[in-house]
């Protein structure tokens, strides 16, 4: 099972908003509309299962490193007088094994999609609501070969908060988390980062962000917990 319960989803977004209730104002205004294309190395850790048999995976943080492991996203975002919406969209490949006697591992492909709304609350506070659609390939496999592979696909409902430090100058930091359900049991993201914006319209970002799905349909298991760093560049306009 995942280390991280829903529990730190929550505790982060109630961070949030003590940290915002707390700060100063800023003195920038975020963009209107940013278009940010970013790399997300992910690690894994959690249950994965096929047809009745399940098992324990863990990608150990230097998996990152490996290009079969990094996943390649994009996010969009647009607001005006306070109201705005997103859409992201993601797709990660993991190889992951575990360490047990019968040297079980996994290849998981996954594709994310976000689409929702925002709410400006105050300034640097926003709500945000939507869906969050993944559809999984997975094939497990473990000595002596190979057990079986399936897909799987759902839609959940998501909620969350988003606070953006801004400070005179280019600096910029933000802290976002959300939680939600549906199709699967439950789903919850939590997202720390900053950036640099230069040339007025570029940005430069670095963050960490860790995704838990727990979702079973039948003889399908995801029980998973991701997370790594993501580095990317936007554009806003």
């Amino acid at each position: 099972m995942p280390n991280v319960t829903s529990s730190t989803a929550l505790a982060l977004v109630a961070a949030a908003v003590v940290c915002t209730l707390g700060a100063t104002r800023a003195a920038a205004q975020e963009p209107e509309r940013e278009f940010v294309s970013f790399v997300w190395g992910a690690d894994l850790e959690g249950r994965q299962g096929i047809g009745g048999r399940t098992i324990d995976v863990d990608a150990d943080f230097d998996d990152m490193i490996d290009f079969v492991d990094v996943g390649a996203s994009f996010r969009y975002r647009a607001t005006s007088d306070g109201l705005g919406w997103f859409l992201e969209g993601d797709y990660i490949r993991l190889d992951s094994s575990t360490d047990t006697p019968v040297n079980a591992s996994a290849e998981v492909t996954l594709q994310l999609g976000e689409l929702g709304f925002s709410k400006t609350l105050r300034e640097g506070l926003a709500l945000y609501a939507g869906l969050r659609a993944q559809a999984l390939d997975l094939e497990l496999r473990a000595e002596p070969g190979f057990i079986g592979g399936d897909d799987s696909s759902w839609v959940d409902g998501i909620v969350g908060l988003r606070w953006t430090a801004q400070r005179p100058g280019p600096w910029v930091a933000w802290v976002r988390g959300d939680i939600g359900a549906g199709e699967s049991d439950s789903v919850w993201l939590a997202e720390i980062g900053g950036g640099y914006r230069f040339y007025e319209a570029w940005s430069m970002y670095l963050g960490y962000r860790v995704l838990s799905t727990d979702y079973e349909e039948d003889d399908f298991v995801y029980d998973v917990e991701q997370s790594g760093l993501a580095f990317g560049f936007g554009f806003a306009f």
